[in-house]
């Protein structure tokens, strides 16, 4: 009876090896280890459990890594019945290859190849990811829309590749998890008709769109999804397409209440945003582009935008405003990539943010809690309109800019600033303000000084502000005010280390922190940043009482 049970087997396994005094666990014969043991040995061998994702390129690409099913059935025949006696190790399917290396014959190898992982997963849900990593345009934070339009050479070899797609796409009940390079051609014209547009089980999907500029059709490449009923994550990048179901049944798919994460970058069809539920967080990270301009309705409470840091992104960022109605929106984050060290000075569309935030029809300004705004210039008074548009704000961070060639207009961190900020009983900024976080940017030249770090007169102003809103501060000052709990709480301050040793040695700003620390019961905290990047590592824009990074 207990050679039958499996779990038993397992359990009297370790029993006599832990009784057993002269038991030696590496002269243990394989025959005596129960297979169900090796089994779930391998399983972790496999790392089945682990995320797939795109790799950056590399010199040595290679189809069998060292632990995959494929390589633990040739080590012996015991291990070759237990892999094909375990059907999930065949699960995990990595299809990496380089155009340069695809032709007739290696085509056929490749098919051979997963349609022994398809058959011997049997029934199992599919984790797979296709793709081709010298094509450095599907890397968004490499993005070039030029580059993703494969030149001639490189189209026909991808074509040639079709045969390994149709294999996949076959099993798309099964998928669970699917990442793909994939030419918008599959998506259109003569091969559109075998893109399966229903995945039962489907929870994680990633696209990268790439083609060949003379391949496009009139009508913008279409990514059919008619049924995804399981789907958390949908992330696309590169060439525009659209999401929905075949135009026949409807010209959008309806917001998916499974949604979790949407994530777009590159050229961004704005609509595509519209299958976003409450629940959903968006980011549109690295967007060069927009398609359409037209306006499309987003029902996340979370929306971040991750800028690339050059001149064209000023105006994509004034069409996202100008086209998203934001009806529940709670957490607003705009910045640059944060992997960008070097800024080449982006101007935040100012004008056409504030018609955003102050039409109702478009923009629920009471909801709006957290908001993250860094290194993108905007004139003192801009920020304060936004601010006084947005009364429900609990949570703010601002980084200032960097670039000493509009300093003088743009800064913002000002003494006058400060003093805007500072509790007063009648018409307050920010009256529910709990956790604060302002960095200070870096200047270039000579004069980089007074505008971008804390003088004398500056640091009495920022910690002035900062008591006054403490609960010490309001008790002291306010006692017959009730706040009902809305006082600063938290507050993170960060300057750049290029003026830290005037700072330290002739303002005092340590021991402002320590004296904020002790006599207000503030949680503040301060630190110095070598570049931009350190802002983010920080933990600046990232709220102590949640995760949103």
């Amino acid at each position: 009876m207990v050679l039958n049970n499996k779990d038993l087997r397992v359990k009297c396994y370790d029993r006599d090896v832990r009784t057993n005094k002269n038991a030696n666990i590496g002269r243990v014969s394989i025959d005596y280890i129960p297979p169900e043991l090796i089994s779930s040995i391998f399983c972790l061998s496999c790392n089945l459990d682990s995320p797939i994702a795109f790799q950056e390129p590399t010199a040595n690409i290679s189809i069998v890594n060292s632990y995959t099913a494929l390589a633990l059935s040739h080590v012996c025949s015991s291990w070759r019945d237990l892999a094909l006696s375990t059907s999930k190790l065949w699960t995990k399917i990595t299809v990496t290859e380089r155009l340069s290396r695809i032709n007739p014959e290696h085509v056929s190898k490749i098919c051979r190849f997963a349609q022994l992982y398809l058959i011997r997963s049997e029934n199992n849900l599919l984790d797979f990811i296709i793709e081709f990593p010298e094509i450095k345009a599907c890397q968004p934070s490499s993005y070039d829309v030029d580059s993703l339009k494969l030149p001639e050479e490189a189209y026909e070899l991808f074509e040639s590749f079709y045969p390994i797609y149709k294999l996949f796409f076959q099993q798309a009940s099964r998928w669970r998890v699917a990442y793909m390079n994939l030419d918008i051609d599959i998506l259109q014209n003569r091969h559109r008709s075998h893109w399966p547009n229903t995945f039962p089980v489907l929870e994680d999907l990633e696209i990268r769109a790439i083609g060949n500029e003379a391949n496009y059709s009139d009508t913008q490449p279409r990514l059919e999804i008619s049924s995804a009923p399981l789907l958390r994550r949908l992330a696309h990048t590169g060439i525009a397409v659209s999401i929905g179901p075949d135009y026949s049944v409807a010209e959008k798919l309806d917001p998916i209440p499974t949604l979790e994460s949407l994530v777009f970058s590159g050229t961004l069809s704005e609509e595509n945003v519209s299958i976003a539920c409450p629940n959903t967080s968006v980011t549109l990270f690295s967007v060069t582009s927009v398609s359409s301009r037209r306006q499309a309705q987003c029902l996340a409470r979370k929306l971040r935008i991750d800028v690339h840091p050059n001149q064209d992104n000023e105006q994509v960022l004034g069409y996202l405003f100008e086209s998203f109605i934001l009806p529940n929106i709670t957490h607003l984050h705009i910045a640059p990539l944060s992997n960008t060290i070097n800024s080449s000075g982006i101007r935040f569309q100012s004008d056409v943010f504030l018609n955003l935030i102050s039409d109702p029809s478009r923009f629920s300004a009471t909801s709006l809690t957290h908001f993250t705004l860094a290194s993108l210039f905007i004139k003192p008074a801009a920020l304060l309109s936004i601010l006084s548009n947005l009364p429900a704000l609990t949570h703010f961070a601002f980084v200032s800019g960097d670039d000493s060639g509009v300093r003088s207009a743009f800064s913002v961190l000002t003494e006058a600033f400060f003093h805007s900020l500072a509790y007063r009983q009648q018409n307050q900024l920010l009256p529910d303000l709990k956790e604060l976080h302002l960095a200070f940017g870096f200047g270039q030249g000579t004069s980089r000084g007074s505008e971008f770090t804390l003088n004398a007169s500056k640091s009495e102003a920022l910690f002035d502000m900062i008591e006054s809103r403490s609960i010490a501060g309001l008790n002291a000052g306010k006692a017959d005010h009730d706040m009902g709990g809305h006082h600063l709480q938290i507050v993170r301050l960060v300057l750049p280390s290029l003026s830290r040793h005037e700072i330290e040695s002739n303002q005092g700003v340590v021991s402002w922190v320590r004296k904020l620390s002790v006599g207000t019961a503030l949680d503040c905290t301060f630190g110095w940043a070598e570049s931009r990047a350190d802002w983010w590592r920080m933990g600046l824009g990232c709220w102590k009482d949640e995760e949103f990074r």
